[in-house]
């Protein structure tokens, strides 16, 4: 009996033993671990089948082998490791689980920019960033781009009646980068005009000419003007038909312009009229005769009576206003009497220069009485030379004539 209950145990014992590798073999063939082939084929290992091929005694380096052939569908972590090792698993599985961890899902950073600050000088320039238009300069010349990617963009800074600049800036991610741009003028060609206000007068009449010019620093204007302002006006007499040329000089260049003014002659002048003497017909003053018709200077208050200078010449230099003086003589006037004389100045091709109205009266006991007005300017210089007539008229009748000359 002995010897029978040995047998039998030994019997159990290696039936045990049996059963205990028939179950790791299962649990490899499910897992994909019957042959290299199948394990080649097999799906990752959940913590779940690393637990059980622990518990199974199968060995933590065949785990390992099939671990980094195959991986794992999840991420290692300290817990998880003890919870291994406390199943058994050696370093040697610990390294391969970690080496065949999923690492974590990050969310990759924002890419990092720079700054692009443009200065200008003037400012108020256009910027232009590979040739898209980013905005103007401020009046102090700074414009600042922000968020630009890293990189090298082709700059263009323009502005009218400068020189383009352009250039190539690199950016930097964190740093701003400001190109620093003196815009260089251009050489513009002169822009002019001319014209007159007349384009036809008689002789002896003036006409007005106008200029204008831009991007020049010297014009003239020829016959007989010479050197004038960049922009302005004068008054001409020409005794011909004339064509004028306006020249401007400047830093790009020549420019010229022309203008042209018809000269044609006058009609002849009317006769002169012979000095009026004797009784006035239609003079309101009863009796009056016509005596004498004088011209004086004076500023624009003529001096009394008594204290005039008298001629019939005048300097264009110095004459301000010239004057007419009228004298006749009548019996005593016995009560005012209310008239207007009209006077018209003539120059010396027979048109009218001025026209005056002049309300007066005659006061008893007149015997001479005097009248007197004038026309001119308050600086001297603006009479042009001429001979020039004034006829003087009472209701409708010429009572008096006289003429003086300006040289």
């Amino acid at each position: 009996m002995p010897h029978s209950s040995k047998t039998d145990r030994s019997k159990i014992t290696r039936a045990n033993s049996l059963l205990r590798w028939c179950w790791i073999l299962l649990v490899l063939a499910a897992l994909g671990f019957a042959g290299p082939t199948a394990a080649e084929k097999g799906k990752p290992l959940a913590v779940k089948d690393v637990m059980e091929l622990l518990k199974g005694s199968v060995p933590s380096s065949e785990i390992a082998r099939v671990v980094d052939e195959n991986g794992i569908s999840f991420r290692m972590f300290d817990e998880l490791e003890n919870q291994f090792r406390s199943a058994g698993a050696t370093d040697e599985l610990i390294a391969a689980l970690r080496r065949a961890s999923k690492p974590e899902t990050t969310t990759p950073p924002e890419p990092a920019t720079g700054t692009l600050k443009v200065q200008s000088q003037p400012g108020e320039a256009q910027v232009y960033v590979n040739d898209e238009p980013k905005g103007m300069t401020s009046s102090t010349g700074e414009l600042r781009l922000t968020g630009m990617a890293p990189g090298t963009y082709r700059v263009r800074v323009a502005l009218t009646g400068y020189k383009t600049w352009e250039n190539s800036v690199t950016v930097t991610a964190g740093e701003t980068v400001t190109p620093f741009v003196t815009l260089e003028k251009e050489n513009l060609v002169p822009t002019v005009s001319l014209d007159s206000d007349r384009s036809s007068i008689e002789t002896g009449q003036s006409v007005n000419l106008r200029w204008t010019s831009v991007n020049a620093t010297d014009v003239d204007i020829e016959p007989g003007i010479g050197k004038v302002a960049l922009t302005g006006s004068t008054s001409v007499s020409p005794r011909e038909s004339t064509s004028y040329t306006l020249t401007a000089i400047g830093p790009g260049g020549i420019k010229t312009a022309t203008t042209y003014v018809g000269v044609t002659s006058p009609p002849p002048p009317p006769p002169r009229p012979r000095p009026v003497e004797g009784n006035l017909p239609g003079f309101p003053v009863p009796g009056a005769s016509f005596k004498e018709i004088k011209f004086f200077e004076s500023g624009y208050t003529p001096p009394a009576l008594g204290s005039r200078t008298y001629q019939t010449q005048f300097n264009h230099r110095t004459s301000r206003f010239i004057n007419w003086e009228l004298h006749v003589t009548c019996p005593p006037v016995t009560s005012r009497i209310n008239f207007t004389i009209y006077a018209t100045w003539y120059s010396s091709n027979g048109a009218i220069y001025a026209n005056q109205t002049i309300t007066t009266y005659a006061d008893p006991p007149w015997t001479e009485p005097t009248y007197n007005s004038g026309r001119g300017w308050q600086r001297a210089g603006n009479w042009k030379r001429d001979t020039y007539r004034v006829d003087l008229t009472v209701n409708g009748y010429r009572v008096g004539s006289g003429s003086f000359s300006v040289y």
